[in-house]
């Protein structure tokens, strides 16, 4: 019998950077000692989809349970950032408990005000021109997620009854196993030898890139456009805790205080504070009219001169309000 580990997320927490490497070097895992498993693409997200929609899910378990039985490795790790939010009662019957030697829990938590960022400025790549105040409105969608206890506490307590184990951890570099994402996750998985080393994905566009976006005309897969500029080593295409003011980060902080001193007291007892304070911004150059131009000329290459052309004629009009 062998170990499984299900890696939870949370979302915003490097997990795509995690699948994807993990998938496109399942041969040097598995001789190392780890079976890595992907229903669809890099990850499991398939399975998530199908719990939401209330689909069966005999068939998917016989592939994983019978794929798991074929490996030498005797560690399997399976991973979706959508598993956070799903209750795990019901993911009994695809993981079939009973299967496995032992079962580990693993899931990142990021401090709410990254988090909300990276999610919006997701939504924004996705074409979305909802505001920074639309966004975090009262009573919300997005504030309700910024409690990370009632899927902490139903993973615990199923964890508890079950006797499996979780380890939870925190998604700050500052934080991590030398400072780094697959050294961090290597040792929750107690396996610290294992080669993992993930890329960045999904890096961050700019507050200034973002602001451009919102001013666009409608542009059909907007987040092909934001790779290559996020790629294309623009001093103002990339940046991370640039997007929201110092009063509206200490709002959120007050928020998920009392939360987040919760986990802290079950989960990190030595810590002060469940997150230490957000690192500085890096300096945004002051450059709008060079990102302006270099997403036109980008545009042009991928979508071609009339969409160029409405795109301009966009981003000609004054800026709306915040």
């Amino acid at each position: 019998m062998k170990n499984l580990f299900i890696h939870i997320g949370w979302p915003k927490t490097g997990s795509t950077a995690l699948q994807e490497f993990c998938h496109a070097n399942r041969e040097a895992l598995s001789a190392a000692g780890l079976a890595y498993y992907a229903c669809f693409g890099s990850a499991c997200g398939s399975i998530v989809r199908a719990l939401r929609k209330a689909e069966p899910l005999d068939e998917a378990r016989r592939r994983f349970l019978g794929w798991a039985e074929q490996q030498q490795a005797s560690n399997v790790l399976i991973s979706s950032e959508g598993f956070s939010g799903v209750a795990p009662d019901r993911l009994e019957a695809f993981f079939d408990p009973a299967a496995w030697a032992s079962i580990t829990v693993i899931g990142y938590l990021r401090p709410q005000e990254a988090f909300f960022e990276g999610w919006y400025k997701q939504q924004v790549k996705w074409g979305s021109k909802a505001s920074v105040a639309s966004y975090l409105a009262p009573n919300s969608t997005i504030w309700r997620q910024g409690d990370y206890r009632p899927a902490l506490d139903a993973w615990a307590e199923w964890c508890a009854r079950h006797g499996h184990a979780l380890r939870l951890r925190l998604y700050d570099r500052r934080q991590m196993v030398g400072g780094d994402l697959g050294r961090d996750f290597a040792a929750a998985l107690g396996l610290p030898d294992l080669p993992i080393a993930p890329e960045a994905r999904n890096v961050s566009p700019s507050a200034a890139l973002i602001g451009l976006y919102l001013r666009l005309p409608p542009i059909e897969k907007l987040q092909q456009i934001n790779r290559r500029m996020v790629a294309s080593g623009h001093p103002a295409a990339t940046g991370s805790g640039d997007l929201f003011t110092p009063e509206l980060i200490a709002q959120i902080r007050d928020t998920y205080a009392e939360p987040n001193e919760a986990i802290r007291s079950v989960w990190f007892p030595t810590r002060p504070t469940l997150f230490d304070l957000p690192a500085a911004p890096r300096p945004a150059p002051a450059d709008p009219d060079g990102l302006a131009g270099l997403l036109l000329k980008t545009i042009t290459k991928m979508r071609g001169p009339e969409v160029a052309e409405a795109a301009r004629i966009a981003l000609d009009r004054p800026a709306a309000g915040p």
